[in-house]
């Protein structure tokens, strides 16, 4: 007797010391919670333990990470000043000076992978839940990153809630019978490391988000833990709260709006329904975990521990599970005090007696063995039950595990590295959740992983979810698409591009950097200041730290003028040269962890550093350090930036909640300070960067990215397409204008900014060709946005580098004008050209078809004229002055130039030799692409055949019209083959084969591109790359010098313009059609005659007019624009019983009903014609009419085929007929029968609608009352017995009670009728009550005993 005293107090001091030295477990999830109290008990702990994996060391501190800025003195984190600012600040006006941001998305998108394949992980998953109607449908919440919807099982995700400050979300649930409404509790269970604004509903589906009244407004600090809505009764929600120190449930009844608290002190971290009766819910405390049970919906609460076989001692967190395979099972899944694995527990009799299934391995540590000890189970816990089969268990802490025996025994499901062969899934479970298909999701710190097979393989459905925590990013000055970012959870990631990312190392990655002059050269953390770096780009990475201990986040910068400098801060600032390769320390001890560290670009002997609330400086090296934050509010300092040209100007942001405490300017190094805080939210700010237009300032905050410059002191929103999220880090690419802000907990996003230099002005030009007057201009301009040419012959351009031809040889001026955000430069050029030029055409008209003949007047006797049937200048059809073109029947166009001299030359490769190695080739895809810049006739090239052949030559146009093909003939060898091929001046022109090639020769090692031919042609590449010339050698060509081609117009009918506009004054029924211009006649295609015409039906309209010399002129206009004024009513079938409303368009000036109503619609019950006259405000009237019909509606029947009483757990079939025989049930199930299971108990309307043979919609409906029956051989509640039972009309009923003793017992058949009810009484604490049912039908019967604690029922066969 006395050893097990001694033993059961050891026992109890050692678990009660191991409580008090972890209370920090409890107080970090308590936002009321005193910081200083919590961070003391955490060291305290670990001061002489061993920090190992899976330890809970990590996640504590990230929590103070989070939270240690951001607290004051008093050592409280104010949870719901986020939500007070928004609502200050998101109705806020802009002007239309403001600067404006366009932020877009730079990733991750999608989930990094590791260099082994694996995926890295996005960002932390706290929760998912399921559409009840619709198992596509997921939703998932996230500690930072807000609510996210997948409608396509997890395959792509968006969020409605970027709008919302930093939400993060715990818990969410759906109205099962209305699934609009959905509500979310706000804040991060698991960490508590973001902002909480309570409980918030929506009731469109989650496209828009209220507060409810438990909110931050009535309910500071809390956090909420779980949301329970009572599947039948929808409006009434219970929900677990996290306080200060202790928890608080509530109750709402009426959807939120207002609250009952029910219980103080228990804090529930997991809470469940009983699967079958919501009457019945169990909850599991955190802190010295207790087991509540609730049998009243949530309205009281009792702690059943006690006796039930569960601990009541040594256990810190418990999580309850349960199935609807057995409504009768609940599991309790406890962590130690350790937070290693502390058991897990069975009860089959709804939380009464428990049993201990398994409290070894440890399956809550690293070990894939589960060999270790100890683990995080106060931060990472999961419990999920198969729906199906009782037996069926997952447990999650830093690993999953699976049982198929109630938890007897544990084989590995995934492991956070895959060790030994294990199924790959990122470490740290904090929700399992099993859909109504049996898949089973796992919310981790890396996303959102399913299973499909029970474990066997997981499967990571998390791209798409842009949720990352970034700490800090190191931004490329060289590649404005490299960047790399430290993340929470998820190491150091390293973007390629946008949304295209790598995780490059492994912990917790921090603070980033990249060379600004080679990107190869790359630098990153993990907690601690353990700086590494990597020369390729982050593909391998050495360790370069001095041997020190810095801050989780340790501050380091490169020297921006000379990458070979680093300065990084520990409790000293120490010093490399030579990129890391060795230190020196040249600092004294600043008695704890530096935080901020910034150089000065136009002195590197000064650098600012900070660590709390105090600033130093050095001017001379680090020889000597001052002290100079005497006149900055004593709030934690988080960011430093120094003007990139005066090293005495300086702007630092603060942390904390002290209204207009977060910015300070100094512009003599920090002797004098100026508060600049004017209009910025009362939350903390996070860093601070400078940007040089306008001396732009951006700050980043805990809702987004503001900015002031040197046209204000206030401060602006800088925000537009950002969520409100909370902004780390700020970086600016200064050559590409670009700004990056790492976010906590939405990832990285990017925005252009406006140049921060003037534009400088500047172009060179090139003659396209020297005959035809046209200049290729190339712009050489820097830092502009927009441009303006003028070409000095009264044209103008604002293309960048744009092409131009001259009409006239002379003299011009050119001049360009760029502009951008700070200003405006212009630079001019004379240019002199001589070319030829165009000949003098006129156009030519005539009424109706004939023949032309066009002339065109030479610019120069020396000169030939040329026309052309195509705008190319390809089909050549005449030379000289006076073109008689054939008979038109149309108006035709014709191009005329003139060209002068002709030179024969041949040029390029000479032969197959020419070029270098090469084969014989078969094939046709190939072909070279050229270029001319004028008219220039191929007239033969060279080629090498390996047989005799026939085949097609063919060049084309870039648009692939065909300029000129022709077939050749070649023999075995050499060949010179006559093509006589006019070549348009064009760009990107191919010559290529088609038809069997039976081998031409071709070079595979070209190093000559481009090939000039002659003045004219340069043949660029071949389609197969710039390693291959094909086919075509020696090209002999004729060159012209030509001018532009000029457009010739051959009109048929009259030159006079007609056009046709449109008039009404009516809104309604027609339209006035007028025709214009110079003619004599106007006649319609509708028959009118004269240029107006007035149309009532949309379709095209034809106008002919004939002009003064007889020529006839077309024109014709398509309209859509006539509505027709109509009664609608937007039904083809009218229904007795339901209301037709008859529906004019709104808008009008009057209206006058038949039935008496003067509003645009009217409402009737009864078949009729009904008519309407309207007016509108031009005083055009209408009128119309309409004939309602209404059809006699065909009823339909439903009856249940067993019974309208139903144990729960058995199947039943509901019947329905009448109607046309095609039923739809509750949910969209299709059939004239319909059996389904019965899980919750009480009365249960079912419904079923059919379309009638007249068209008509009708539903009928049955109400089932479903009951709790045990099994006909066992005792129904305790001690009652019911015998025989099945039976042949004649049964007893006996029952011994001192207490719940029962009343009245009432007998039903299966169709709810009473057969008989009886008040009973007891004898010496018996009843025995005898029943005779002979006389009634064989059957199921329902026994209901109505006693002083509930209600119990039987079922009774009577054979």
């Amino acid at each position: 007797m006395y050893k097990f005293l001694i033993l059961f107090l050891f026992f109890f001091q050692v678990n009660s010391s191991l409580s008090q030295e972890k209370s920090w477990v409890n107080d970090i999830m308590s936002s009321g919670q005193n910081y200083f109290e919590t961070k003391s008990s955490f060291e305290n702990y670990w001061e002489n333990r061993d920090i190992g994996k899976g330890k809970g060391w990590k996640p504590v501190k990230r929590w103070q990470s989070f939270m240690e800025p951001r607290i004051g003195e008093d050592g409280i984190f104010p949870s719901h000043q986020l939500y007070i600012e928004w609502e200050k600040i998101r109705n806020q006006s802009r002007s239309t000076t403001d600067l404006e941001a366009n932020w877009t998305p730079f990733g991750p998108d999608d989930v990094p992978l590791q260099a082994n394949g694996l995926k890295r992980g996005v960002g932390r998953v706290n929760i998912v839940e399921f559409d009840p109607n619709n198992s596509n449908i997921l939703w998932v919440g996230s500690p930072s990153g807000g609510l996210w919807k997948s409608i396509d099982g997890g395959q792509n995700w968006t969020s409605n809630t970027d709008l919302l400050p930093n939400l993060g979300v715990s818990d969410i649930a759906i109205n099962p019978l209305n699934t609009n409404i959905m509500y979310i509790a706000t804040g991060d269970r698991d960490a508590g490391d973001t902002y909480s604004y309570g409980i918030m509903k929506s009731i469109d589906g989650g496209e828009t988000w209220n507060t409810t009244g438990l909110s931050f407004a009535i309910n500071f600090s809390y956090r909420g833990n779980r949301i329970l809505i009572n599947p039948n009764s929808t409006d009434v929600i219970i929900v677990s709260t996290r306080k200060s120190g202790y928890g608080e449930t509530f109750r709402s009844n009426d959807g939120g709006d207002t609250w009952e608290q029910v219980l103080e002190g228990p804090n529930f971290v997991s809470m469940e329904f009983n699967p079958a009766n919501p009457n019945i819910i169990y909850a599991a405390t955190t802190g010295n975990s207790k087991f509540y049970k609730s049998t009243d919906n949530g309205q009281t609460w009792a702690n059943v521990t006690n006796g039930s076989g569960l601990p009541n001692s040594g256990r810190n967190r418990g999580l309850v599970g349960v199935t609807p395979s057995n409504p009768n099972v609940v599991y309790v899944l406890y962590s130690a005090n350790d937070d290693g694995f502390g058991g897990l527990y069975k009860s089959v009799d709804q939380g009464i007696n428990f049993e201990l299934q398994s409290d070894f391995p440890n399956i809550f540590g690293w070990d894939v063995d589960g060999s270790d000890e100890g683990g995080q189970g106060w931060y990472d816990l999961a419990l999920a039950i198969s729906p199906t089969n009782e037996n069926i268990v997952f447990v999650g802490g830093v690993n999953c595990w699976k049982s198929t025996n109630s938890g007897q025994d544990w084989q590995i499901s995934s492991h956070w590295y895959g060790a030994q062969g294990t199924e790959y899934a990122h470490a740290d479970q904090h929700m399992l959740r099993f859909n109504e298909n049996g898949t089973l999701f796992s919310g981790n710190d890396g996303g959102l992983y399913k299973t499909s097979n029970l474990g066997d393989s997981w499967q990571d459905i998390s791209d798409g979810l842009q949720i990352t925590q970034n700490y800090k990013i190191g931004i490329s000055q060289t590649n404005p698409n490299l960047l790399l970012a430290g993340t929470q959870d998820n190491g150091t990631l390293r973007a390629n591009n946008a949304n295209d990312w790598d995780a490059v190392r492994g912990g917790d990655g921090m603070e980033c950097a990249i060379d600004p002059t080679d990107s190869e050269i790359m630098y990153s953390e993990v907690y601690y200041g353990e700086l590494s770096k990597s020369t390729n780009g982050g593909n391998n990475w050495d360790g370069i730290a001095p041997d020190s201990d810095g801050a989780w986040i340790t501050p380091y910068q490169i020297d921006q003028n000379d990458p070979n400098r680093i300065v990084i801060g520990y409790d000293f600032v120490y010093e490399s040269f030579n990129y890391g390769e060795s230190w020196e320390n040249i600092s004294i001890d600043f008695g704890g962890n530096l935080e901020v560290i910034a150089l000065s670009l136009s002195d590197n002997n000064t650098i600012y550093i900070s660590r709390g609330d105090n600033l130093y400086k050095t001017n001379d090296g680090g020889e000597n350090w001052g002290n100079i934050s005497s006149q900055i509010s004593n709030n934690n300092i988080t960011g430093i930036t120094i003007h990139p040209e005066n090293k005495d100007r300086v702007w630092v942001t603060l942390s904390e909640y002290t209204s207009n405490e977060k910015v300070y300017y100094t512009e003599d190094g920090g002797d004098n300070w100026t508060n600049i805080s004017e209009n910025l939210p009362n939350l903390p700010a996070n860093c601070v960067t400078y940007y040089a237009p306008n001396e732009t300032v951006f700050i980043g905050t805990d809702i987004g990215v503001w900015y002031t410059d040197s046209t204000t002191t206030e401060w602006t929103v800088f925000n537009q397409g950002m969520p409100n999220v909370i902004v780390n880090e700020i970086e600016i690419n200064e050559n590409a204008n670009l700004m990056y802000a790492a976010t906590y907990g939405r990832g990285v996003w990017r925005t252009e900014l406006p140049v921060n230099v003037a534009p400088t002005a500047q172009f060179d030009f090139n003659l396209i060709s020297e005959c035809s007057g046209g200049l290729q201009f190339e712009n050489l301009s820097m830092n502009f946005d927009s441009i303006s040419w003028n070409f000095g012959d009264n044209t103008l351009s604002n293309d960048v580098s744009p092409q131009h031809f001259y009409s006239n040889v002379g003299s011009y001026e050119i001049t360009l004008i760029v502009y951008n955000f700070i200003g405006s430069d212009t630079i001019s050029q004379t240019v002199d050209l001589e070319f030829i030029e165009p000949p003098m055409v006129s156009n030519a008209s005539n009424c109706s078809a004939s023949s032309f003949t066009l002339t065109a007047n030479q610019s120069d006797p020396n000169t030939s004229v040329n026309w052309y049937g195509d705008s190319n200048g390809t089909q050549l059809l005449f030379q000289g002055e006076s073109f008689v073109t054939p008979i038109l029947n149309s108006t035709t166009s014709y191009y005329v130039n003139e060209s002068q001299g002709a030179t024969i030359l041949s040029d390029g490769p000479e032969n197959q030799n020419s070029l270098g190695a090469g084969s014989f080739h078969e094939g046709t895809a190939w072909q070279e692409v050229f270029s001319c810049s004028s008219n220039t006739l191929l007239k033969s090239v060279f080629m090498y055949a390996q047989e005799a052949f026939s085949i097609d030559v063919v060049i084309r146009l870039p648009d692939s019209t065909i300029v000129e093909s022709a077939t050749i003939n070649l023999i075995e060898g050499d060949n010179t083959i006559d093509l006589n091929f006019n070549i348009p001046a064009a760009q990107n022109m191919t010559i290529g084969l088609e038809g069997v090639n039976q081998g031409l020769w071709r070079n595979n090692e070209v190093n000559d591109y481009p090939i000039t031919i002659g003045n004219n042609i340069i043949i660029n590449e071949s389609t197969a790359g710039e390693d291959y010339f094909y086919y075509f050698y020696n090209w002999e060509v004729e060159e012209y010098c030509s001018s532009n081609l000029i457009e010739v117009v051959a009109n048929i009918g009259s030159t006079e313009e007609l056009s046709i506009s449109l008039n009404s004054d009516c809104l309604f029924n027609n339209v006035t059609l007028n025709g214009t211009g110079n003619f004599d006649s106007f006649t319609w295609n509708n028959g009118t005659e004269g240029d107006e015409t007035v149309v009532s039906e949309n379709g095209t309209y034809n106008l002919t007019a004939i002009d003064n010399n007889g020529c006839i002129a077309t024109q014709e206009i398509n309209i859509t624009s006539i509505n027709q004024l109509e009664i609608n009513t937007g039904l083809q079938t009218f229904c007795e019983g339901s209301p037709v409303i008859l529906q004019l368009s709104p808008g009008l000036e009057a209206y006058d009903w038949s039935n008496g109503e003067n509003t645009n619609t009217t409402v009737v019950f009864e078949s009729g014609t009904y008519f309407v006259n309207a007016t509108d405000q031009s005083g055009c009237e209408y009128y119309d009419e309409i004939t309602i019909e209404f059809n006699e509606v065909q009823e339909i029947n439903i009856e249940s085929l067993d019974g309208d009483i139903i144990c729960r757990g058995d199947e039943f079939t509901l019947s329905a007929s009448g109607g046309s025989n095609s039923y739809i049930w509750d949910n969209s199930f299709s059939g004239e029968t319909y059996t389904l299971e019965a899980n919750m108990t009480g009365a249960q309307n079912f419904s079923v609608s059919s379309m009638d043979n007249n068209g008509c919609n009708v539903t009928a409906s049955i109400e089932i009352q479903i009951i709790d029956c045990n099994s006909i051989s066992e005792t129904i509640q305790q001690s009652i017995l019911l015998f025989p039972n099945p039976n042949s009309g004649e049964f007893s009923i006996y029952h011994q009670a001192e207490n719940d003793k029962i009343n009245v017992i009432n007998i039903y058949d299966t169709r709810n009728r009473l057969i008989e009810s009886r008040r009973v009484d007891y004898s010496n604490n018996n009843l025995s009550e005898k029943f005779q049912l002979k006389n009634n039908d064989k059957g199921i019967y329902f026994v209901e005993m109505i006693g002083d604690k509930g209600t119990y029922f039987q079922k009774v066969v009577l054979n």
